[in-house]
């Protein structure tokens, strides 16, 4: 069960807005962004993955969960029930699977990385989905560590001095920030120990696998 003790309002406060400072509609335009900026696009080219990244990964799914929210279909935003996730998943789906479309195309052979990672964006929302037919785990959890292991490939990808920062983003995601967001997560009573460490798990195993792949059957890279 998630905890149930009794904690300080100033301490909630802080776990409250550790949890909406991770939110997993943030990650992928952070990836993308410094992604970006470490392969050294133009200025025009930064804005326009920024908007479109921004539009498909977070906003549209921001606000169809609030739609949801407004008519009832979801009780919050943290989704503690598990069956209320599905409809979210699905309509996230859908909006990340056109900005990935989009990004993929674009950037597919003079930025090959951003499209390695709009595919992964694809896929992780996916077997979100699929995992949330059975089990619920931290989605917070799993997108963390799949930022934090796609800043990581990058690294050992290009092993560029400029790319120096995008370890330690990777490190301060994965060793950091991760920990903290679950500790959140726990004292705000929506996830169980479980189903934490299982997002976590399923974000840098899944990732992992993902680019491995990739990086084996595709010939730009």
């Amino acid at each position: 069960m998630p905890s149930q003790g009794v904690y300080s309002p100033h301490v909630k406060k802080f776990a409250r807005w550790i949890s909406d400072l991770a939110n997993p509609l943030f990650i992928p335009p952070f990836v993308f962004i410094l992604v970006g900026v470490y392969n050294g696009i133009s200025p025009a080219e930064l804005g326009w993955l920024t908007g479109l990244s921004l539009l498909f990964y977070t906003v549209v799914p921001l606000l169809a969960a609030l739609s949801m929210l407004k008519v009832g279909k979801i009780e919050s935003l943290d989704l503690p029930r598990r069956e209320s996730r599905n409809q979210l998943y699905l309509l996230g789906i859908a909006s990340s699977s056109i900005g990935s479309l989009i990004l993929g195309i674009y950037f597919y052979l003079h930025r090959p990385f951003l499209t390695l990672i709009s595919w992964v964006f694809l896929i992780n929302p996916i077997i979100g989905y699929l995992l949330n037919r059975r089990w619920k785990v931290s989605i917070h959890a799993a997108s963390i560590a799949s930022g934090g292991i796609i800043l990581l490939f990058f690294y050992f990808w290009k092993m560029g001095v400029s790319e120096s920062m995008a370890v330690v983003f990777s490190l301060s995601m994965l060793l950091i920030l991760l920990p903290v967001m679950m500790w959140s997560r726990f004292h705000l009573d929506i996830h169980t120990i479980p189903e934490l460490i299982g997002g976590a798990a399923a974000g840098i195993i899944f990732t992992s696998i993902e680019i491995l792949l990739i990086f084996y059957f595709w010939q730009p890279l």
